[in-house]
């Protein structure tokens, strides 16, 4: 993931344990939708670089190829645990908001 996806989720995260230590229920939602949607936005942004790295890859191989080079590039993306636990903590993240919204009444 892009660095500054990193550094605001982060950023994002820390706002939401405060605001949930002091009691900000509006702080504590923004926070988190803010989390969440820079969280599917790396996601999506991940998997359109992992896609378009992987053509590229199978465009030069096959220039290779023409070439007579013998060497065959077969490039593959696959997604990882991180992929998948970055899936896992924006869900956890929305139910758990949803969850203290309704449940902590000001």
């Amino acid at each position: 993931m892009p660095s500054v996806y990193g550094i605001i989720i982060i950023i994002a995260d820390l706002v939401v344990i405060g605001s949930a230590i002091v009691g900000l229920k509006k702080g504590y939602v923004i926070a988190s939708l803010v989390s969440i949607g820079v969280t599917i936005s790396a996601l999506v942004n991940a998997s359109i670089n992992k896609t378009s790295a992987s053509a590229v890859m199978n465009i030069a191989g096959g220039f290779m190829a023409s070439l007579g080079s013998n060497a065959s590039y077969n490039y593959t993306v696959e997604d990882g645990p991180a992929y998948i636990l970055l899936i896992l903590a924006a869900v956890v993240m929305l139910l758990t908001m949803i969850w203290n919204a309704i449940g902590n009444d000001e």
